[in-house]
């Protein structure tokens, strides 16, 4: 039993021996780092450079042990306190910290982390950030963009530390600006709604946007200089048509199933034509999708081969509650026996001209106004030639001509200046 007792305090002095000189080992071995050369003394040109610690050698290190972490203590000289961050690395920068400031002097100092133990902190490096960030504006892509409603997200590039975007907009008339607003955001972006002091959002207008930034600086926050301008423009007003309706001859279908489209347009919520037939009846139809066919309009008489329709087309955009009306055009299902006719110019000033073959001149020419009111009258079936002059003495604005012939009636819409 006294020999296992013995052999027993034996190893715990080993033991408490071989932990001492562990202890003293490691606490009698200074291990000190500081900054790269390469990062020490530097003028930082932006506060997300990676500022590095050197590395200790492992021959440096106690036998063992090895750095667990990094210790950097960041001092303000310019105006006093410091900030220390402790990473698992031996890289950090100025936006980790909170505590960056433009045009200031800093001491920075590393300690690095040995098995558990913080060593000393070693040489200090004086390291100094930018004097004040580049003037911003608009980013690329909203930069001469054109923005479909007043709520649009309008986005300048972002500034490290900006404490607050202030963008101005110039609204402008024939290049000439005319009102200006301001708003300030503590985020780099901004709506047309938000800017009070311009003209309330409509289609077709311009506008030239800068941006300033307050950032913190030395000793107080600073406003900077705006910078450079960009032209950005609400939505020009929509113009929609029918797809394949070009010149006088219309669109042409090849039965009333067959599908035709109106041009899509950006934003538009609602598509709407107007269908009028050879009898001046008519009939609407509002659609989600621009796609349309002549049987949709089951409300007018049968549609058969050889007749002509006047086709008016409307769209209405998202953020509005108005339809806008764009290009008319007349639709027909083709008859290879009926009578030519052609008409122009149109739209005119003067008067219109209409055309057709010999021999087969139509009884009866009648013009009619928006409101389906006639309002000249010609009666043809006695007279020489092919042609006939017609709205002489019209207002400006749309009417429609129907032009009569023994077996056929042809429709055109005709629009004087």
């Amino acid at each position: 039993m006294k020999k296992f007792t013995l052999f027993f305090i034996s190893i715990l002095c080993f033991q408490s021996n071989e932990f001492n000189a562990r202890s003293y080992s490691i606490e009698n071995s200074i291990v000190l780092t500081t900054l790269r050369a390469a990062d020490c003394g530097i003028e930082m040109n932006n506060f997300r450079r990676q500022l590095r610690a050197v590395v200790p050698s492992t021959s440096s290190l106690p036998p063992g042990s090895s750095i667990t972490g990094y210790r950097f203590r960041i001092f303000n000289i310019t105006r006093g306190g410091y900030v220390e961050i402790e990473k698992p690395s031996n890289s950090f920068n100025f936006l980790e910290t909170g505590f960056g400031r433009y045009n200031t002097v800093y001491h920075v100092e590393v300690a690095v982390r040995l098995d558990d133990e913080w060593m000393p902190f070693g040489t200090p490096c004086v390291v100094t950030t930018i004097a004040a960030p580049v003037p911003t504006r608009l980013i690329n892509q909203h930069c001469g963009a054109e923005f479909l409603t007043a709520t649009s997200i309008i986005r300048c590039s972002p500034v490290d530390l900006a404490e607050v975007y202030h963008f101005k907009v110039e609204f402008l008339e024939d290049d000439v600006v005319t009102a200006v607003g301001f708003y300030n955001s503590t985020v780099p972006n901004f709506r047309l709604s938000n800017i009070q002091g311009i003209p309330a959002f409509a289609f077709d207008q311009d506008y030239l946007v800068s941006v300033a930034v307050t950032y913190p600086s030395s000793w107080n926050s600073h406003q900077g200089p705006y910078g450079d301008t960009c032209e950005i423009f609400s939505k020009r007003t929509p113009f929609p048509a029918l797809v394949g309706c070009d010149g006088e001859i219309g669109l042409i279908l090849s039965s009333p199933e067959e599908v035709f489209s109106v041009t899509p347009i950006s934003g538009a919520n609602r598509y709407r034509i107007e269908l009028t037939n050879s009898n001046n009846q008519s009939q609407t139809i509002t659609k989600t999708t621009n796609q349309f066919s002549l049987s949709d309009f089951n409300l007018l008489p049968e549609i058969s081969y050889g007749d002509v329709l006047y086709v008016r087309v409307w769209v209405r955009i998202y953020g509005s509650n108005l339809f806008y009306e764009g290009k008319d055009c007349s639709v027909s299902l083709p008859n290879a026996d009926r009578p030519a006719v052609e008409y122009y110019p149109n739209p005119f000033n003067e008067s219109i001209t209409l055309y057709w073959e010999d021999g087969v001149t139509p009884l009866n020419v009648r013009v009619f106004n928006s409101m389906g009111t006639m309002v000249e009258q010609h009666r043809t079936g006695k007279m020489t030639g092919t042609s006939v002059k017609v709205a002489h003495d019209v207002t400006p604005g749309v009417y429609i001509v129907r032009v009569e012939f023994e077996q056929d009636t042809q429709v055109f819409r005709i629009a004087k200046n």
